[in-house]
């Protein structure tokens, strides 16, 4: 149950850095990315400031209607607790502190709406934070597809 997800993610980005100089990579580098619900949590972590992130095909608000395929599996996970669904949103925690994203969407994607993508690239922009986003305009929902060849 949320944020328990978040939580996981934001330990694994602060182990990598603390563990930086063992494993040789640069720890001002660490860039969380995701696909679908991967994505979710990247964003997650970028708009706490935690990290830069890569979203492929992400959900950004988790809120009622949002996701019409996923609408059971996200009561389990948030459990329609108003609060949680706004924490598990990266969209409704966009701020000035927020790390810069790169998102990839789907512009025929069923799963997740291509207006998850838009509208979170707008709130960025708005707040002044970096952000780029590149919509495939046949591309369906990854997950879906799991092949790029169908594009």
């Amino acid at each position: 149950r949320w944020p328990a997800p978040y939580e996981d993610a934001r330990d694994a980005v602060r182990w990598v850095r603390a563990n930086a100089r063992t494993l040789g990579v640069d720890p001002e580098r660490v860039v969380a990315v995701g696909v679908s619900a991967g994505a979710q949590l990247a964003l997650s972590l970028s708009v706490r400031g935690e990290c830069p992130a890569g979203s492929v095909f992400g959900p950004v608000d988790l809120g009622p209607g949002e996701m019409p395929k996923n609408g059971d599996d996200l009561a389990a996970l948030l459990g329609g607790d108003p609060a949680l669904i706004a924490d598990a949103s990266p969209l409704r925690r966009v701020g000035p502190d927020s790390a810069p994203a790169f998102l990839i969407q789907g512009g025929k994607d069923e799963t997740v709406p291509p207006a998850h993508a838009t509208r979170f690239a707008t709130a960025m922009r708005k707040a002044g934070r970096p952000v780029e986003l590149a919509v495939i305009a046949d591309a369906p929902h990854l997950v879906d597809s799991y092949s790029f060849d169908v594009w």
